[in-house]
């Protein structure tokens, strides 16, 4: 297992990796650079400086620079790590999935590598097996988030498995049940419903949001949009009144901005789309 100090100083690194501006980069390189040929068997140099071409997106510089201080005879986790990010970034994902596999031969359970792991297969369209590692980062997690449910159910949704669909949606009612009704949860099973045109289960997790927010007036707009896919047009007229009248209870300040401005347009629009379908 990784030790707690490690553990730290990775996730550190992998928050700081955009942290410098170029300009910046490219002054510690160079003083990088100097220190090296002050002492040019120095393994550790030439690590930090493949870290900081890294940072500057010179992904081949910092592979040969990773590789060089491997060669002097430093062979660390981080450095391993940082192989497999550059071989992501540079997509050949073959080499990145080499590198982070050797990491959890070591840590297997580790949810961090678990991660880039299942991101990496997926940016290789190995969606099944992307799918099953995210599922991994959800089983050993000691607190999980609703990313990693929706990353799963993403994976799963574009796998060739005769139970994509099913297993898409699982994941999800999944962390709903571990979660709560998480907004983004809620949404991602409407959207997946709405691509099989199943409005009838898009609309009852609709509902679920609408029951969730306290603000109503966008989600009873979106629950309209639902009833007119389902043709059923009088209650995409009732979502779409119920929308106007969440509108109306707002402050006046909130009802002056843009963004309810061209909310109450797109509700004008539906309404009229509604009155010309009847009609036609």
């Amino acid at each position: 297992m990784i030790n707690l100090q490690r553990f730290l100083t990775i996730i550190c690194f992998l928050c700081l990796t955009q942290a410098y501006s170029h300009g910046d980069l490219d002054k510690r390189i160079l003083a990088v650079t100097e220190e090296i040929k002050k002492s040019p068997d120095s393994a550790q140099l030439y690590f930090k400086r493949g870290k900081l071409y890294y940072q500057h997106d010179d992904y081949q510089l910092s592979i040969k620079d990773i590789n060089y201080s491997i060669d002097l005879g430093y062979l660390d986790i981080e450095q391993e790590l940082l192989l497999s990010k550059n071989y992501f970034e540079l997509k050949d994902y073959t080499n990145a999935l080499l590198f982070v596999d050797s990491i959890l031969n070591k840590s297997p359970n580790d949810v961090v590598f678990l991660k880039i792991k299942a991101q990496t297969l997926f940016q290789d369209a190995q969606y099944e097996k992307s799918a099953i590692y995210f599922e991994k980062v959800i089983k050993y997690s000691s607190k999980t988030f609703p990313e990693n449910y929706i990353d799963a159910s993403e994976a799963w949704y574009l796998s060739p498995n005769d139970k994509a669909f099913d297993n898409s949606i699982s994941i999800l009612n999944q962390g709903i049940e571990t979660l709560g009704q998480i907004i983004s949860l809620l949404e991602k099973k409407v959207e997946l419903y709405m691509a099989i045109d199943d409005f009838d289960m898009a609309i009852e997790s609709q509902e679920s949001i609408i029951k969730t927010l306290n603000r109503k007036e966008h989600a009873y707009s979106k629950l309209a949009e639902l009833y007119m896919g389902n043709n059923d047009f009088e209650k995409a007229e009732e979502a779409l009144n119920l929308s106007e009248n969440s509108i109306k209870i707002l402050p006046l300040r909130i009802q002056n901005t843009s963004n309810i401005k061209s909310l109450k347009e797109e509700i004008k629009q539906k309404k009229i789309q509604i009155t010309d379908t009847i009609t036609n």
